[in-house]
């Protein structure tokens, strides 16, 4: 499981909604780390970003190791975030809570 760290220095574009059952968050909302599981993607042009609410990426990864990622909060503040994951021509996007 690859984890997503760092320091804190959009929305679905596929219109295949039946895309979202590939990505999940859990929990969500959290307080310390959270799960993001999917299927079906590969480590080929994976691009992943967490977005504050003003579109500011806080975090972001190209490396996909396996079928999760676990999201630490680390130095992130309470809030409502956006996961977006990009691969070839799909996007996903997932809104994340922080307690």
């Amino acid at each position: 499981m690859n984890a997503l760290k760092g320091n804190c220095n959009t929305y679905y574009t596929n219109n295949d909604e039946s895309k979202y059952e590939y990505v999940k968050l859990s929990p969500n909302p959290f307080k310390e780390s959270t799960i993001l599981s999917f299927s079906n993607l590969k480590n080929d042009n994976f691009n992943l970003q967490i977005l504050d609410i003003t579109g500011r990426i806080v975090r972001k990864t190209d490396k996909l190791e396996g079928n999760s990622i676990k999201i630490e909060k680390g130095n992130l503040v309470s809030g409502v975030y956006f996961v977006q994951i990009n691969q070839g021509n799909n996007t996903w996007n997932k809104k994340l809570i922080i307690e």
